[in-house]
């Protein structure tokens, strides 16, 4: 099923851009309010020291990184989408990137404060970003139809497998 977007719109999920600029200002709102002013759905900080918790924070910021740049660098390196499916790189280890980049942002903020209300926040986040990853795919599989389907079989969506794939 061939679907009719606009320019620039014909790979995304619908409403991508308004979702994923609402769910990191109600993240970092809750985070904020919860982790530094009323500290509502912290108490678990007393029980897990301040440099576990600080280094867990920059192990996932570190891996959100390492997914993050070289994807973005490779999906939009240049000004129009590829007309070809592209499996190397970072892709070649997980569909998903950028979007599993993001959501290690989120954890690395959850694990800095152990906020539970953020983690609720998380497991809605986690919710949507698959919904869309969902949707952006069907689209992927009406453009490169059985290619993609191999490629879907072979690549996890988000959590990476340290054998890279291959395409035929």
């Amino acid at each position: 099923m061939k679907r009719n977007r606009k320019k620039g719109l014909e790979r995304e999920a619908p409403y991508s851009h308004v979702i994923q600029a609402i769910i990191p200002l109600v993240f970092t709102a809750i985070w904020i309010i919860d982790s530094i002013w009323l500290q509502f759905s912290t108490f678990l900080n007393q029980y897990v020291l301040i440099y576990i918790r600080i280094s867990l924070f920059v192990f996932f910021v570190i891996l959100a990184i390492i997914f993050g740049v070289p994807s973005h660098k490779l999906l939009f390196h240049e000004h129009e989408p590829s007309e070809t499916l592209i499996t190397n790189g970072i892709l070649g280890h997980v569909r998903n990137p950028l979007y599993l980049a993001i959501l290690l942002f989120y954890a690395a903020f959850i694990f800095l404060s152990i906020s539970l209300l953020s983690a609720g926040i998380f497991i809605i986040a986690i919710i949507i970003y698959n919904w869309m990853i969902n949707r952006e795919e069907e689209i992927l599989e009406d453009l490169f139809e059985e290619e993609y389907r191999v490629y879907k079989e072979h690549v996890p969506k988000l959590i990476p497998k340290i054998k890279k794939y291959e395409s035929e």
